[in-house]
């Protein structure tokens, strides 16, 4: 294996992470809170773009051509290609046991 499928998805981690909390409008939790983010975000190394949106992305790895599995914690396994952003559910996995902190 390679490093650098790993350092990307170590990098990607964030990126889903931070899409996945970010659904609350940034304005109901007031202009100040907005515009701090905005301050931190300016001061980053790096620029993140979001490609895709999850229900609770649980794990991911890299295929050999770039492209993405992503599970979600309810079960559900999707295959992501990052260059198109195009997103399709693979279907036929086993079932998951959801509760609590488990997926």
């Amino acid at each position: 294996m390679t490093r650098t499928p790993l350092l990307l998805a170590l990098g990607l981690v964030p990126i889903l992470a931070t899409s996945a909390c970010n659904a609350a409008d940034p304005a109901a939790n007031g202009a100040q809170t907005a515009t701090a983010a905005s301050a931190a975000t300016d001061q980053r190394p790096f620029n993140a773009t979001e490609v895709s949106r999850f229900d609770q992305p649980w794990a991911m790895t890299f295929l050999p051509d770039g492209s993405l599995l992503v599970t979600e914690k309810r079960g559900k396994l999707q295959h992501l290609d990052p260059a198109s952003g195009q997103k399709h559910e693979i279907t036929g996995v086993p079932k998951v046991a959801y509760a609590g902190q488990g997926g």
